[in-house]
């Protein structure tokens, strides 16, 4: 089993005041022997924050989405999420590393235990050489009872410092440029279908780097194939737990609370799919499973069979646009 010493911590973005030196402090209670590496940006102020080493990045700034329908941006701080992890984890001289959020704190010291606990792997679909251990913090697997391929969670991170390279080393995403014919339109890569979210595109292209797939969506939803093959790489590259199971605490604006219990990823979703996946007698209650299917199909049938309904429609206008231009 692993053990605490051969684990480093690194905690990526901007220093949070209240937040950072806290959670660097409980990481040293829980980890006396592990380091710690703060990654942030040039001219943060880092006095009184006592880590192992800090590497200060230069800020490659937000990136641009798409824009709304009043012709402002809308961006993301997934280049920044890029930069100061990977950066962060290259200074790592462990075997294994945690990438965590610098506006997260860690309150539990368990996790670390199920990296080894689900044995039974697909070559076929295996990126890393052990799985990830993964929160579950916006890990989305249905919007409106529709699957959502892909949407894995990008906040907290444990695994082989080489694994977690693999999963972060990516190319930079670029600005999506104003396209002037669609003013007054909301406008994005995927337009007009409904735009793929950044930690879709995210694993999306660590996909395409590691393997010879090379694969993008055309829409948040993808095609019946994608949510196949997303349900095999999640099997087969991460173990998923419930942020109360880690004991990661986030702001409170990103806290999942009052969330339908088939929207979001849990431990007990995931063990169900892994031993669904490799004919394992299953451990999970009855109740729960009764739950989980009601849920999904009284969303669906609310919310999302309007939702698909009007695919076919945002396919017919993908061609006309397609057409024209």
């Amino acid at each position: 089993m692993t053990s605490k010493k051969e684990i480093t911590f690194v905690l990526q973005g901007p220093v949070i005041e209240g937040v950072t030196g806290r959670s660097v402090d409980k990481i040293k209670e829980l980890f006396p022997e592990s380091p710690i590496i703060l990654s942030t940006w040039k001219g943060e102020n880092v006095e009184g924050i006592d880590v192992s080493r800090v590497v200060f990045n230069q800020d490659p700034g937000s990136t641009v989405l798409s824009y709304g329908k009043d012709n402002n941006q809308r961006t993301a701080n997934v280049n920044r999420q890029i930069v100061s992890t990977v950066n962060g984890l290259k200074s790592v001289e462990t075997s294994y590393a945690v990438k965590i959020r610098t506006d997260n704190v860690l309150h539990k010291d368990d996790f670390f235990k199920y990296i080894d606990l689900f044995e039974s792997r697909n070559s076929e679909y295996s990126l890393f050489d052990k799985r990830i251990v993964s929160s579950n913090f916006y890990a989305k697997e249905f919007v409106k009872g529709l699957a959502l391929p892909y949407f894995f969670s990008d906040f907290f991170h444990f695994g082989l410092t080489k694994d977690l390279l693999t999963l972060w080393d990516l190319p930079l995403f670029e600005d999506y440029i104003f396209n002037k014919n669609l003013r007054d339109q909301f406008q994005h890569k995927q337009y007009p279908m409904r735009c793929s979210h950044v930690e879709q595109d995210l694993f999306i292209s660590c996909i395409n780097k590691e393997t010879s797939r090379l694969h993008d969506l055309f829409d948040e939803l993808g095609e019946a194939e994608d949510v196949v093959k997303s349900y095999q790489y999640l099997i087969n590259n991460f173990v998923v737990l419930d942020g109360d199971i880690i004991g990661l605490e986030v702001p409170a604006r990103l806290a999942q609370k009052g969330n339908p219990p088939c929207e979001f990823y849990s431990h007990l979703r995931w063990k169900w799919l892994y031993e669904k996946c490799f004919n394992i007698k299953t451990t999970i209650p009855l109740n729960y499973k009764t739950k989980w299917y009601i849920n999904r199909c009284y969303i669906y049938l609310k919310s999302g069979l309007r939702y698909q309904i009007k695919q076919p429609f945002l396919l017919m206008n993908k061609r006309k646009w397609e057409s024209r231009n």
